[in-house]
């Protein structure tokens, strides 16, 4: 019920100011029962400028593109703009050469990778630095020594006994003792996934031990114990997991350990039990042996006195011989019982039974220690068994992907993936770009000129490869999946995410920098005379609401912030403004619940357009902005308010036509804004604005890719006139 209820009007606002918490993470914040996540938002600093457009048409006279000849508005606008910005003649001719050898350059770059290094790196290579003396290699492999008895220790301290619970073993009986390893040390901050990973198996090897020998795991910390001899040893294999820079990683290790179990353990021999089944049955059949013999001994049968030592010598051999006989057939029975297999006979394991039987307890048992087995507890590290995978925060995230420990082939080491001389259906396929110069001539233009800007890299991929990477990303048609990024491009997640923040923040970068509107001569010099000769002396905008795909939240008040009753889906909705000239303006995203009136009257663009009407003078007057809206807009107190005009279908009330006046009316002002349509459907071409936005994305980094989305269709889809 409270996901249906209306949301409040603080709930509704801005698309990126969404907090996408679980109500759980939310209380506990409240109460300061836990710290706030650490935000996935890109942290690039995004630094505007003043648009260098002789700069930027010189370069891209450079890169073979003449923007005088495009049939792009953003390019068509540039060259408007380079016309009427003053320029010094004199140093023209070294701009141009400047910037022809520049390219040349930049084009060599883009033909190999390399090792990236920022500007503080280069300049300790060029300084004089002091050798550092060599350290020694450590050894993680664990050596354990064979101790013996010492005088001098056993006076002090006495004998040492063996650690395993239920032995008894004690030094001076020849036996041989091993010590059991102790908890390893805690490693220094910043210490490298090697390390990392031989503490986490020395580890285990500890608390494997210590459980071993019936010692509390992980809560007993007793040093130097020892072990005897006796116990023979095995190899476990076990997969060790440790967090490293947000990520898990984890590898194999085979580790020796003791062969046993806790107290109550079946492997540990009990001192009190009296066996099992066959065993109580040994039992009385030893014991009712040990009977008949006591009875047979004392109630011996008379002789006769005139009996003859034969005959007497005679009789005791049969009663020794019976004896023997009784005996022997008992002790067969039992073996044949305390067997596993018919044909061996098992020595008996039963303390009740051996004590029954005669034998003596505490014998010394011998060695079952191979010869060339001397170190007892050892770590072996597994090869070509590394495991890289997301953290446990993120489950829903890519698959995990495996590496070789091996010798491994740098991404610098290898051919770039794409190259500036690329097949022209392959750039539009996978970034829209109708040919690779168009593409080139929009990062010109979002770099402002500026070489160093083009150059900027995150990765060992060229700065062509990264603003591919960039531009496909945004484009969302091809390696849609975060893994299929990675195994296109040979980088790793986190990578990537850093070619896409310094791309987005010069790329918001332009779109902030450049005028929002286009003037009131750009508009009328560039748009359709014929079509829009009636708007001849208007300055006229269009507007219009686009949804934005969203899934369900779980949070009641996200999800009634998001629900659009108009669309039926949760969503956010974007306003898309465009001027006859065809250029598209695009503005922030909001969340789904709102309506087209409320937004257009807060979100901002509105008093934009007013500062905007009253610095673009036109023969010293103010030319107003004519709003075309739809008549779900209700915009005529909002523009009058803000000094502007407005334009929008009649409306009537229910089962009322039209009078002939309205019916002209609202077909012309349906007609003209057909355009706008249009122009919203070229902001869907974008796979991301038409996927929409996931609960795994960054909200500021997927509502800055809308913009900036809008802000580059003026640059590669003709004009919709």
């Amino acid at each position: 019920d409270r996901k249906h209820k209306p949301p409040n009007a603080d709930e509704i606002g801005p698309f990126d100011e969404i907090i996408l918490d679980s109500p759980e993470q939310k209380a506990k914040e409240v109460f300061n029962r836990s710290s706030p996540k650490t935000k996935l938002d890109p942290v690039e600093e995004v630094v505007n400028f003043t648009p260098n457009y002789i700069q930027t048409g010189i370069v891209l006279n450079a890169s073979g593109y003449d923007p005088s000849k495009s049939g792009f508005v953003g390019f068509q606008l540039l060259e408007h703009r380079r016309n009427k910005q003053p320029v010094d003649l004199n140093a023209l001719p070294q701009l141009i050469s400047t910037a022809q050898s520049e390219w040349r350059e930049l084009l060599q770059e883009a033909e190999s990778r390399s090792m990236r290094q920022s500007k503080q790196q280069l300049a300790n290579l060029t300084q004089n630095q002091p050798a550092s003396p060599l350290t020694k290699r450590k050894s993680y492999e664990l050596r354990s020594q064979i101790i013996t008895p010492s005088p001098k220790k056993m006076k002090k301290s006495g004998a040492k006994q063996c650690s395993k619970v239920g032995c008894d073993n004690i030094e001076g009986k020849g036996i041989q003792f091993n010590r059991i390893p102790a908890e390893p040390p805690e490693l220094p901050d910043g210490a490298s996934l090697a390390k990392k990973l031989t503490h986490r198996a020395r580890k285990e090897l500890w608390l494997e031990s210590m459980d071993r020998i019936g010692r509390n795991r992980g809560v007993d910390k007793t040093k130097g114990l020892r072990i005897c001899s006796c116990h023979p040893t095995e190899t476990i294999r076990r997969r060790l997991y440790v967090e490293d820079n947000g990520t898990k990683a984890s590898k194999l290790f085979d580790l020796t350990v003791v062969v046993g179990a806790g107290v109550g353990s079946s492997v540990i021999p009990s001192e009190t039990t009296k066996g099992v089944g066959k065993d109580r049955f040994a039992q009385q059949q030893l014991q009712q042996l040990r009977d008949d013999e006591d009875n047979a001994r004392s109630s011996q049968e008379e002789l006769p006195r005139d009996a003859s030592p034969v005959e007497v010598t005679e009789r005791e051999n049969v009663r020794l011989r019976g004896e023997l006989a009784s005996t022997m057939l008992q002790m067969q029975r039992l073996a044949e019982l305390t067997s596993d297999d018919s044909r061996q006979s098992s020595p008996i394991t039963c303390p009740a039974v051996e004590k029954s039987a005669g034998f003596v307890e505490g014998k010394e048992r011998p060695s079952n220690l191979a010869p060339n087995q001397k170190r007892r507890f050892k770590v072996v590290e597994v090869k070509n068994t590394f495991l890289r995978s997301s953290s446990n925060k993120n489950k829903n995230s890519t698959a995990n992907k495996h590496y070789s420990t091996g010798k491994k082939e740098l991404s610098a080491q290898k051919p770039p993936t794409v190259l500036p001389t690329m097949d022209c259906s392959e750039v539009k396929r996978r970034t829209g770009f109708c040919n690779v110069s168009t593409l080139l001539a929009y990062v010109i233009v979002v770099c402002n000129g500026d070489f160093d800007r083009i150059r900027k890299r995150r990765t060992s991929l060229t700065w062509f490869e990264e603003w591919f990477l960039y531009l496909e990303w945004k484009y969302h048609a091809t390696n849609l999946r975060q893994q299929d990024m990675e195994a296109a491009w040979g980088i790793d997640k986190r990578f990537i995410n850093h070619v896409k923040d310094c791309k987005a923040a010069l790329d918001m970068a332009a779109f902030l920098s450049w005028p929002r509107f286009a003037s009131f001569e750009e508009d009328k010099a560039l748009r359709n005379p014929q079509k829009w000769a009636k708007y001849d002396k208007y300055r006229v905008i269009q507007w219009d609401m686009t949804n934005i795909p969203a899934p369900k939240f779980a949070d009641a008040s996200l999800h009634r912030a998001t629900f659009s009753q108009y669309y039926g889906m949760n969503c956010a909705k974007s306003g898309i403004g465009m001027q006859l000239c065809g250029w598209v303006i695009p503005e922030k995203a909001w969340t789904g619940a709102v309506e087209d009136g409320p937004y257009h009257s807060n979100a901002g663009y509105l008093q934009a357009q007013k500062e905007f009407q009253e610095a673009d003078l036109v023969a010293g007057k103010v030319i107003k902005f004519h709003n075309i809206l739809d008549r779900g807009y209700r915009g005529n107190v909002t523009a009058f308010r803000n000094d502007q005009l407005c334009l929008q279908p009649p409306s009537s009330r229910s089962d009322r036509r039209f009078t002939g006046k309205q019916t002209i009316f609202a077909g012309s002002v349906a007609r003209d804004r057909s355009g706008n349509e249009r122009g919203v459907r070229v902001m869907k071409r974008s796979g991301l604005f038409k996927r929409g936005f996931k609960e795994t994305m960054s909200v500021k980094r997927f509502c800055d890719a809308v913009l900036t989305w809008g802000f580059q269709v003026n640059f590669m889809y003709k004009p919709v006139h």
